[in-house]
């Protein structure tokens, strides 16, 4: 994967002044993806102060229209990669480009894994009972007291991710606890060789 950009683009690390046009990118995305967003400037302040712009982050401009950005940082094993391509300019390889960053990112990191994975609310990484205590009522104990967290730290939203045919009956969980499918997605995970 070149490290140059796109032809015709220019490659830039972000800064904090580029929080308003990228939160209006990251809107853009989201409203075309899912109808909705609560993405907002305070938020990706909060989300950049935990990461290394300098090293860690790519904004992509066509003239002077940003047309798509990503930044990440390292999380255990991993590098985790946000990014976002504005709607209109989908298709042209924008987003496979910033991909091949993060990538080319975590192996100088020594991580073994690239991920990415984009919400603007709360978000349940992970929900599970062993198989002997299931049926208790403990997985939607434990998503409520979730909900109830997300909703004191101020998100309105929750969201997760769950494997469409799951055997253990959790899309059915999910919509017993009043959860409905915002949007289906198709994620690609990659493990790096050394």
């Amino acid at each position: 994967m070149s490290s140059s950009p796109p032809d015709g683009l220019s490659v830039r690390q972000a800064t904090v002044g580029d929080a308003s046009a990228v939160d209006e990118l990251i809107t853009a995305a989201d409203v075309a993806v899912q109808g909705w967003s609560e993405s907002s400037v305070p938020e990706l302040l909060g989300w950049w102060r935990m990461m290394d712009l300098q090293h860690d982050s790519w904004l992509l401009h066509e003239d002077d229209a940003l047309v798509g950005y990503a930044a990440g940082f390292a999380h255990g094993e991993a590098f985790e990669l946000d990014g976002f391509v504005h709607p209109k300019q989908r298709g042209r390889g924008f987003g496979a480009w910033l991909v091949g960053r993060g990538e080319v990112r975590a192996r100088e990191l020594g991580k073994r894994k690239l991920q990415a994975f984009c919400s603007g609310a709360g978000v349940v990484g992970a929900l599970g009972v062993r198989k002997p205590w299931r049926r208790r009522g403990i997985a939607q104990a434990l998503l409520h007291h979730a909900f109830g967290e997300f909703y004191r730290r101020g998100k309105r939203r929750v969201a997760l991710g769950v494997d469409a045919e799951n055997s253990t009956g959790a899309t059915r969980l999910y919509e017993r606890a009043g959860m409905h499918v915002a949007f289906e997605a198709v994620t690609y995970g990659k493990e790096l060789a050394a």
